[in-house]
């Protein structure tokens, strides 16, 4: 997906293991970087934007947990990788359900660490790429009302008056009048226009599904409500 290099930051206290990390993974597309306490990992944070962090649960310094947290809030599109010793069932679903990527038990093959810590990475570049993707989107400029009709500076009004509110907006007219052109103008003036505009065809949808396509549902519902 990208060919790109990417920063790794391992921190375990145990140094041999710290080491071998280092000596076996680094690349020419991989650096990776070793940390022995919470306290250095923080401080490397500081100077570094890591892409992938590989942390021991327990530390002499700190709980693998609690960093797990502090990595995902101060460092944006990292993708967390907890190893132990002492792995149990408890907290790898806690570990997961904070945001780590994968949980890995020692003892491990560091062939099998290596492919985790690159799909890591390929999470982290899909990530970026969507919100690039989104960002760029966002910033296309919609159609605007052009023209010096009585009806067009009618339609203008109604939008400028419209807009700022938070009224529901019926825009009628046949095929090829610029509904949508109305509807991107009402969006822009609104005091939502910096989120998405979703349009949905309402033709393509199935009568029994349209409420729900539109106004959401709850999970259960009918067959297939998720």
């Amino acid at each position: 997906m990208s060919s790109s290099a990417y920063t790794v930051l391992v921190v375990d206290d145990e140094q041999s293991l710290a080491k071998l990390f280092k000596k076996e993974l680094s690349s020419p597309g991989r650096t990776i970087h070793t940390a022995a306490t919470g306290k250095q990992a923080r401080e490397m944070c500081r100077k570094t934007q890591y892409d992938v962090v590989v942390l021991d649960l327990r530390l002499p310094d700190s709980d693998g947990l609690d960093l797990l947290v502090e990595f995902r809030r101060r460092i944006p599109d990292v993708e967390v990788i907890l190893i132990t010793g002492h792995g149990n069932i408890d907290s790898a679903v806690e570990a997961m359900k904070l945001g780590a990527y994968d949980y890995i038990t020692k003892p491990f093959k560091l062939d099998e660490v290596e492919i985790v810590i690159e799909r890591a990475w390929q999470r982290v570049c899909l990530g970026r790429e969507n919100r690039s993707l989104k960002h760029s989107q966002m910033s296309v400029k919609p159609p605007a009302l052009v023209g010096l009709s009585q009806a067009v500076k009618q339609i203008r009004f109604l939008v400028e008056k419209v807009a700022p509110t938070d009224v529901p907006v019926l825009i009628t007219g046949e095929s090829g009048v610029g509904k949508d052109v109305v509807a991107h103008a009402l969006h822009t003036g609104s005091r939502r226009a910096n989120r998405q505009l979703i349009i949905k065809n309402c033709a393509t949808l199935q009568k029994e599904l349209a409420r729900s396509e539109l106004f959401g549902h709850c999970r259960g519902a009918f067959t297939g409500a998720t």
